[in-house]
């Protein structure tokens, strides 16, 4: 933060080292990272420090983990501001003599870049979940802080089974501690003339598609279906009415949603009847309830995003429910590129 303090101090000298939208990007997030973990800190040394009783520290951990977005954005950042301290040092001697050898302890004067520093809340990333099952696993059951650190723990689990998952089965064309997730979310992929339901990510360097698999309570896995390096794809920003969709066997949505409500007003009159044991009851027609929506979702998206491979010049199509969602793709990809 010392660092950052003194770059910052030069904005308002005769020479700046840099520009202030340079230092916001470089620094993107810090202050507010580094402002969390001075808290928790905090808490922990209030809570370790109070004398009489249990010491219980789930609490803190967490809502350090409540707060993960802040470690999501500053990744999503990340290749930003690495380009920009590379882009500032390049041009600003003076900057790049700041960022060089940075100092971090006096006494044995270990010293690193500032790219060095910045790659330490990615790193941060993995150390806190380790931290988490550790403590979990030293954690019995009937102890308060159990409760706390298994939300703390399923939380941060979530963020890594998106990222780390695929990322894990991607090939290292890049050095991977650089890459970073920019964006992902269910969308609908047309493969050999059927709807799937797919969950796509977009990394910095590479474009993967997996299906979501749930394999019990708390636990999920993907599996990779393919992926795309960022050079090779292209983007059909339009989509062109001679190309025809081969769609096999289209849901018609006005029946499935009539089957729908009639399910729905199954169940109901299913549990009206039945008492103190309406839950089993109506198993079957939650099964079909459950089915019947799953159907809906991937019959309901109706706007077209075209993918091309340039290296075996495959075209790739996707469903998506809005213009909105369908540009923000468009526009994260072509960002990178």
């Amino acid at each position: 933060m010392q660092y950052k303090k003194a770059i910052h101090a030069t904005l308002t000298t005769s020479q700046p080292v840099i520009r202030e939208e340079e230092e916001n990007t470089i620094f993107f997030k810090i202050d507010e990272l580094f402002d969390l973990h001075t808290a928790f800190l905090s808490d922990l040394k209030t809570i370790v420090s109070h004398e009489g009783g249990d010491v219980l520290i789930g609490e803190p951990f967490r809502r350090l983990a409540e707060m993960f977005d802040l470690y999501s954005a500053f990744l999503h950042n990340y290749k930003n501001a690495i380009e920009t301290v590379k882009k500032c040092s390049a041009n600003n001697p003076q900057f790049k003599k700041i960022v060089s050898t940075i100092v971090l302890n006096l006494q044995t004067e270990q010293s690193l870049t500032l790219e060095d520093l910045l790659h330490k809340p990615v790193a941060r990333v993995q150390i806190n979940a380790l931290v988490f099952n550790d403590l979990l696993r030293e954690t019995p059951n009937a102890h308060p802080d159990h409760q706390p650190l298994r939300q703390a723990q399923k939380i941060i689990q979530m963020f890594l089974n998106q990222f780390n998952v695929v990322n894990q089965r991607l090939p290292i064309e890049s050095n991977r501690n650089l890459r970073r997730m920019v964006r992902n979310s269910f969308i609908v992929e047309l493969v050999d003339g059927h709807r799937k339901l797919r969950h796509l990510f977009l990394f910095n360097d590479v474009i993967a598609c997996a299906k979501y698999k749930a394999l019990g309570r708390d636990r999920i896995d993907y599996e990779l279906k393919w992926f795309i390096p960022l050079k090779d794809v292209s983007i059909y920003e339009e989509a062109d009415p001679a190309v025809e969709l081969k769609e096999s066997s289209p849901a018609n949505i006005s029946q499935v949603k009539r089957n729908l409500r009639s399910v729905r007003d199954q169940l109901a009159m299913e549990v009206a009847n039945s008492g103190s044991g309406a839950f089993r009851s109506g198993d079957k027609y939650r099964r079909k309830l459950a089915d019947l929506e799953s159907q809906l979702v991937l019959a309901t998206p109706n706007l077209v995003l075209r993918l091309g491979n340039k290296a075996n010049n495959k075209t790739i199509t996707f469903f998506l429910s809005s213009d909105f969602e369908r540009t923000q793709w468009m526009d994260s990809i072509l960002s990178l590129k």
